[in-house]
């Protein structure tokens, strides 16, 4: 089951803007990973030579992992195994906590359970 959660919202003067692509499988236990090319769009974007932020990189991947736990925490039990298999988020546009709201809502609807509320 595939997921995808694009949040596009400006509150007060901020914009809030995160896409989120999840692949939820059945699992024996709880397992999230991180697909190898999550930032691969930047390629499609920016060319062949589109280079990744590092650390920034890095803090969005751990807050779709943080999403999708929080996610399948509210499932009702049963175990997946997760794939994040796109995030896309700008540095000027995505506010902290915006990719972990997009992956929870990717879960959900992937799984079908009711929305998280509310962006951070």
């Amino acid at each position: 089951m595939d997921g995808e959660y694009r949040l596009r919202r400006m509150i007060g003067r901020l914009s809030h803007v995160a896409d989120v692509v999840v692949r939820v499988e059945p699992s024996a236990r709880d397992e999230v990973t991180v697909s190898d090319d999550v930032f691969g769009w930047r390629r499609d974007v920016y060319g062949p030579d589109a280079y990744g932020y590092g650390e920034w990189d890095d803090q969005r991947a751990a807050e779709a992992i943080a999403g999708v736990r929080d996610a399948v925490a509210r499932s009702g039990g049963d175990s997946y195994r997760v794939t994040v298999i796109k995030i896309f988020c700008t540095e000027t546009d995505t506010q902290i906590g915006d990719v972990r709201f997009a992956a929870a809502q990717a879960v959900a609807r992937a799984l079908g359970i009711p929305p998280v509320i509310g962006p951070n």
